[in-house]
């Protein structure tokens, strides 16, 4: 796990400097950040972006965001501009949408 840990944090590292379209999860209770997620990173599996917002970020929305730091799993940085890059459509009560093959959207 250490050797994991080891190269984790050198991945999240090479992030440092870039810039990145995000979406917002919301706050995360304990720092008071927001926490948001890179379209590669699943919710509760992978690290998130933190950020600080003099602003309040809307949930489901996409920000544009420069990571300025980085721990082993988890990146920092702040938002461009408070204002949506795009806003996220969700399924109507779903979390996830799974395309079944007939390429009709399959809600579960």
């Amino acid at each position: 796990m250490e050797l994991q840990a080891e190269v984790s944090a050198e991945r999240e590292g090479e992030k440092v400097g870039h810039t990145y379209e995000c979406i917002c999860d919301g706050v995360d209770d304990e720092t008071g950040m927001y926490l948001l997620r890179t379209k590669a990173d699943c919710p509760e599996i992978d690290g998130n972006v933190l950020t600080p917002a003099d602003t309040p970020l809307e949930t489901g929305a996409f920000y544009k965001v420069t990571i300025t730091d980085s721990d082993t799993y988890d990146l920092y940085g702040y938002a461009e501009d408070a204002r949506p890059a795009n806003i996220a459509i969700l399924a109507p009560n779903t979390k996830k949408i799974y395309k079944n093959t007939c390429n009709r959207p399959k809600y579960m």
